[in-house]
């Protein structure tokens, strides 16, 4: 929907948000921007996804899983991941710093990469702890929906908000969690 210019906010992180650049698919990208977690009064908290590569203990084929990893997360990989794809949620200092990772991530005149490394800045002074709840990303789609459901003008921010903490709770309780 952001693509096709019906939404006009996204919270998601650039590794999604920099295809409204694209020329070919989106029909916003003379008009997107970008910017920070915006600053609440208790302080600016943006999320942090990783994704990670393991090995069962019980594998058959660690040898052959242990050269997919290296391979997938290899220096030439990920650089391809930047310069092919446009990629732009990389693990690597060394391309993060690379005037490649630069050209790909300034969108519109906004340094989109340096909007990501100040993300990562901030989740290494560990606002992120919070987010080990393993019922986190029920909870994360309840907020999420709600500001969808304000921006959109479907609900007032009291009843969207009032809605995601009920649902919110519901999905703790669900899941185990004491209040």
């Amino acid at each position: 929907m952001l693509k096709q210019g019906r939404v006009n906010l996204s919270a998601n992180n650039q590794a999604f948000l920099v295809q409204l650049a694209d020329k070919a698919t989106s029909n916003v990208t003379a008009h997107c921007g970008f910017g920070m977690f915006p600053k609440g009064p208790k302080g600016r908290f943006p999320g942090i996804a990783t994704h990670g590569w393991g090995i069962p203990t019980g594998s058959k084929n660690k040898d052959a899983a242990w050269e997919f990893i290296k391979w997938s997360m290899s220096k030439d990989m990920t650089r391809r991941m930047v310069v092919e794809k446009g990629y732009g949620s990389i693990t690597r200092k060394s391309i993060i710093a690379s005037a490649e990772f630069k050209q790909k991530m300034t969108i519109n005149g906004q340094d989109v990469g340096k909007i990501f490394v100040d993300t990562l800045d901030m989740a290494g002074q560990g606002h992120m702890k919070y987010r080990t709840v393993h019922v986190y990303p029920q909870v994360n789609t309840q907020i999420t929906k709600a500001i969808e459901n304000v921006m959109s003008g479907q609900m007032s921010a009291r009843e969207a908000l009032r809605l995601a903490q009920t649902n919110a709770l519901t999905d703790l309780r669900r899941a185990g969690v004491k209040l």
